[in-house]
Formats: C-alpha cells, sequence, structure tokens
C-alpha cells in the first residue's frame, strides 16, 4: 500500500479517505511483528487501557462512525454510551 497525505483532490471526502488511508497503513506498520501478548500489554503502568489493540480498537470504531454513520447515513453501533461523552 502506498502511504501519502496528499489526496488527489481536496473535498472532504478525498481528504478524510487519504488521512484514513494513511493513519491506517501507519498502525499496520507499527503492530507488524508484535506477538498477541506484546499487543495486549499497557507499556505505561499509570495508563493500563492503553494498548497497542486497544489503540486499533478505537481506529476501527473512528473509522465506522466517519465511514458508516456520518457518511453513509448508517446505524451507530459503536459499544460506547452517552456517559462517555
Amino acid at each position: 500500500m502506498q502511504r501519502t497525505d496528499t489526496p488527489a483532490s481536496w473535498d472532504e471526502r478525498s481528504t478524510l479517505i487519504a488521512l484514513h488511508d494513511f493513519t491506517r497503513a501507519t498502525a499496520v506498520a507499527k503492530c507488524e511483528g508484535l506477538s498477541d501478548e506484546d499487543a495486549r500489554r499497557a507499556p505505561l503502568a499509570t495508563s493500563p487501557l492503553m494498548t497497542i489493540s486497544g489503540v486499533i480498537n478505537h481506529l476501527r470504531w473512528n473509522e465506522h462512525y466517519w465511514f458508516e454513520v456520518m457518511f453513509l447515513g448508517g446505524e451507530d453501533r459503536a459499544p460506547w454510551t452517552d456517559e462517555g461523552f
């Protein structure tokens, strides 16, 4: 996958897709070679929920929200609650 942060046109959709493609490729590159154990390990004792697998999960739901909910008008199936905001 070619990584670029410059979309062919600068409309909102192209920019958002290019940004997500770049972010997704970066996340994949950072995860390559990690064991399952390392992906679930929290390197900072003060932030026990911050794991690589947690970041990837966050990115997944971010994509769901922007593409499936905002652009396509689909149902928001994400696991968050109103209390989380």
